[in-house]
């Protein structure tokens, strides 16, 4: 993982035990405020798959009275490209990787 703009990370997820690479192209960071990079599905040599969708995402962070809040934006080049990553799970995938996050949060909280 190469956390600078212009860096990348090839990551991988495996739901239902199958792997499905990504790569990350970092466009933007700005420390403790924003970054954003465009992903990309990719085979395991971290080689794009043109035909497959790519999600622009962008977290913000802010803090206001001891709270920090995230906000997590997701661009699309088309509509076909959402419908397509719908179709492929993308929300029951992401809603399962929150939740492993607040697990993970309320960890560190009760310490």
């Amino acid at each position: 993982m190469n956390f600078n703009i212009g860096g990348v990370a090839l990551h991988n997820g495996k739901p239902k035990d199958e792997k499905h690479y990504n790569k990350a192209f970092y466009q933007n960071i700005e420390h403790l405020h924003t970054f954003s990079y465009k992903d990309a599905f990719c085979n395991d040599e971290g080689e794009v798959i043109m035909e497959m969708p790519s999600i622009n995402w962008t977290h913000t962070f802010t803090s206001n009275n001891n709270r920090s809040t995230v906000s997590i934006l997701l661009n699309f080049d088309t509509i076909e490209q959402l419908d397509t990553i719908i179709k492929m799970g993308f929300k029951e995938a992401f809603t399962m990787g929150l939740n492993q996050l607040d697990k993970l949060l309320a960890i560190f909280i009760n310490k």
